[in-house]
């Protein structure tokens, strides 16, 4: 075994650049051995940075230093005096982190303290009382507009449904008592007489919020559906948007659910909670949908299942017309009536209870 031998190393004084060997990343008599021929790795020995402790880029806070707001710990240079030492900014700091609190923090303290001492209450008391079925229930109070669930017993509510009643001016007392717990049916022609979006909201102006809507173009849509393959693809609701702005148009229905909140908060500035509503029923947080279609006409076209799970539903029509068909559901198709042929113009808003399944389709009449 041959012995080892040290590299030699060769040390420099540098008093100017120009004393710098020409090949000192180089290996050998580089650096540091085994290093990539022409590399630039340099090292600087302790009398080279003792030498250096009296540059200006030592000083604490460095010198020429740039003022950056809330990022520097200098002076403003716009307020007076820019000298200044790193001591004074500290102390000025540590007063700011002693001031006392606002209103809104001093508050923000105290709930969370108070949130503290009500868990541990209730930790105290769940051997003597258990709480945990109000926690982890539905509904804290019971609310006469909700319903789960549908029995065999309640079918008796469509047996004789042969048809939508057509109401306007309706007010709440009425229509809770002649629709809402009758579960029937109902189409309200002036529910949407406010809306901006039956004045404004055609379906151009529609793709078009969606393209240009800071909010809306960057959220992706829920359930994405249409009658073209293509449109069906990844991006296809913005190829359909783009397609439609540009004149490429073909006959097409698409639907889709707004399951954002942030886009929910764009869309219901167009619309409100229909007038004749009570005050208990709420607009759901899990979207709204959106059915539109361009070029198809009601006598030729086949329905489309309306993909809605809640126990109550309203549609309404904002431009065009369309056509809807009530179909009973589970356990009451072989109980209850199909109601077809249901004519919705521009403006009508429908209303139906969990008895029926909505199936639609839509005919633009207007863009």
């Amino acid at each position: 075994m041959s012995n080892s031998e040290g590299i030699p190393i060769r040390r420099l004084v540098i008093n100017d650049p120009k004393d710098m060997p020409l090949h000192y990343g180089e290996t050998p008599g580089g650096s540091i051995y085994s290093t990539t021929p022409g590399g630039t790795r340099i090292y600087y020995d302790r009398t080279f940075l003792l030498s250096r402790r009296d540059s200006p880029l030592t000083r604490s806070p460095p010198s020429k230093l740039p003022y950056i707001p809330e990022v520097t710990l200098i002076p403003d240079p716009s307020k007076g005096d820019s000298s200044g030492s790193n001591s004074t900014n500290q102390d000025e700091t540590s007063e700011q982190q002693k001031s006392p609190l606002t209103k809104k923090e001093f508050i923000y303290e105290i709930y969370f303290v108070f949130l503290s001492f009500i868990r541990l209450l209730l930790i105290k008391i769940l051997p003597i009382w258990d709480w945990t079925t109000i926690y982890t229930s539905a509904c804290f109070v019971n609310n006469p507009f909700f319903n789960n669930s549908l029995e065999l017993s309640e079918c008796d509510k469509c047996i004789n449904t042969t048809g939508v009643l057509r109401e306007s001016n309706v007010t709440f007392f009425n229509f809770t008592k002649t629709v809402y717990l009758k579960h029937l049916p109902v189409i309200v022609d002036d529910a949407t007489q406010t809306w901006t979006a039956t004045r404004k909201l055609n379906l151009k102006k529609l793709f078009k919020l969606y393209v240009e809507d800071p909010i809306l173009s960057e959220h992706d849509l829920c359930r994405f559906e249409s009658n073209i393959r293509l449109y069906n693809q990844p991006g296809g609701a913005d190829r359909l948007f783009n397609d439609y702005l540009s004149n490429t148009r073909r006959p097409f229905m698409a639907q889709w659910n707004n399951c954002k909140r942030e886009t929910l908060k764009v869309l219901r500035s167009y619309y409100s909670k229909p007038y004749f509503l009570p005050a208990s029923v709420g607009q759901t947080l899990m979207g709204n949908w959106f059915f539109v279609s361009f070029g198809l006409h009601k006598e030729t076209e086949p329905l489309q299942k309306i993909p809605l799970g809640e126990n109550w539903v309203w549609i309404a029509q904002l431009q065009g017309a369309g056509r809807i068909e009530l179909r009973p559901k589970y356990p009451c198709e072989n109980l209850c009536k199909i109601i077809d042929a249901i004519e919705l113009n521009h403006g009508d808003l429908s209303t139906y209870l969990n008895l029926f399944i909505h199936i639609y389709t839509m005919h633009f009449t207007s863009h």
